[in-house]
């Protein structure tokens, strides 16, 4: 891991930035942490032998901020998903729960679920029709849990 750098270039992530200032709270493994989120291009560096994630925050066109960067939190670190909040317009990230609400009900029922990356797509967003996709928390939520088991059936 000597001296090593890695970048996801040009694929746009959200990690959470730990600082006791934080207006924000997460929780990993039952474990509160304050901090605030941010969005741009993670990288991975060596810091004392040891990968450390930093974020380098960009504008709303995609261009890295020179001297805006932040160390993140690796759990918290999600790929953007191409889409956004159909309401908010907020983009959805991986780890997000989100409502969705299918084109056509026939026999399909509108689901909950969080938002997750596999063998090269997000799942659930990528094979399902949705005519809406609503955010409603993450799985940094201290109560995710529960966020998921509430459903979503109207």
């Amino acid at each position: 891991l000597r001296g090593f750098t890695f970048m996801i270039e040009r694929l746009l992530c959200r990690g959470f930035h730990k600082t006791l200032r934080g207006p924000e709270e997460i929780y990993i493994l039952d474990k509160k942490i304050k901090g605030i989120w941010y969005e741009g291009y993670v990288y991975i560096r060596n810091k004392n032998g040891e990968p450390e994630y930093r974020i380098k925050i960009c504008d709303s066109e995609g261009t890295v901020i020179p001297g805006k960067e932040y160390t993140v939190v690796k759990e918290s670190v999600g790929m953007f998903s191409g889409f956004k909040d159909s309401s908010s317009g907020v983009k959805i990230f991986e780890n997000d729960i989100v409502d969705g609400k299918y084109k056509e009900l026939k026999k399909k029922k509108n689901r909950r679920f969080i938002v997750g990356w596999e063998k090269g797509s997000f799942v659930e967003l990528a094979l399902c029709n949705f005519s809406e996709v609503t955010i409603v928390g993450n799985m940094f939520n201290e109560d995710w849990d529960l966020i998921l088991e509430e459903g979503f059936d109207n």
